[in-house]
């Protein structure tokens, strides 16, 4: 858990690993690209231990913001070695087919306590300075709405504090906090969703027209989207409620409403509702 911490950036957060499940993969089996669940309160990544078993093929392959790691536990059977990986719910991973033996791991969640010390970040003087002048020379463009900074992770309502930032969405946010307050201006965290609506596609029907199954139905063209804040981080201070954001108002280098969703909905066979949460 020392060396997890460590490369998670994480090294002063109190941090538990509870056991998931045992996973058992044989010749032929594989997991697609995806993202995992936040399945318990206070869960921001996961663990995956690689027991000693004779294998090939199965790497682990794990995708964040442009960057891609190949973990490969076969190499490890031979000379009865522990492997492990660890990384943020929000990564994107796969499991590519294993071509002999079998694959068998650990996988644990990795919780965390909202009220775990905050994470010591360096001192970013020069660049809150100079974030303080471009707030200066912004400030027009906050007369009609307030305006969302994006940071890099998703976050999702259960597990979403100051405290429970992300890597690097630490420093950044403790930097930006500083800058907007020396510029006069009021800055808080929030949630920034994403919605989308569209066509329900691949609906099934049961022995009655009514009777439908969308269980292996997925989006289709999308005919609506918005993005919107509603929740805001419970740290005391005065919220504005719900506000809507348009493009203008958001500032982010990704693309709004791409990605997987963290949650979706669906209605029938006519419309189906996605959401993706991001932070402000």
């Amino acid at each position: 858990m020392k060396k997890v911490k460590k490369g998670l950036g994480i090294g002063k957060k109190e941090v538990s690993a509870e056991l998931y499940k045992l996973l058992i993969y044989e010749e032929g089996d594989f997991f697609l690209a995806h993202k995992d669940s936040e399945k318990q309160k206070g869960m921001f990544a996961s663990l995956v231990i690689g027991l000693p078993s004779k294998h090939s093929g199965a790497e682990l392959i794990i995708r964040f913001d442009g960057m891609e790691e190949i973990v490969d536990f076969s190499t490890a059977a031979d000379s009865y070695k522990i492997q492990f990986a660890a990384f943020y719910a929000d990564c994107e991973h796969e499991i590519r087919p294993v071509t002999s033996g079998h694959r068998v791991t650990l996988v644990y969640n990795l919780l965390q306590s909202s009220e775990s010390a905050d994470l010591s970040s360096p001192q970013f003087s020069s660049q809150v300075n100079e974030m303080v002048v471009l707030l200066d020379g912004l400030e027009s463009s906050f007369a009609d709405e307030p305006k969302a900074v994006l940071l890099g992770h998703q976050y999702t309502p259960a597990n979403f504090s100051q405290g429970q930032l992300k890597h690097h969405d630490q420093p950044r946010a403790k930097a930006l906090l500083e800058a907007v307050d020396k510029a006069g201006y009021m800055a808080r965290l929030a949630l920034v969703t994403c919605y989308q609506s569209g066509d329900l596609e691949g609906v099934g029907y049961g022995y009655d027209y009514h009777d439908y199954d969308i269980s292996n139905a997925t989006m289709g063209e999308i005919y609506e989207q918005y993005t919107q804040i509603e929740y805001w981080s419970d740290d005391d201070l005065p919220t504005l409620g719900n506000i809507s954001l348009d493009e203008e108002g958001i500032i982010t280098q990704m693309e709004i409403g791409d990605g997987d969703p963290i949650a979706e909905e669906a209605d029938t066979y006519t419309a189906c509702l996605a959401l993706a949460s991001t932070l402000i």
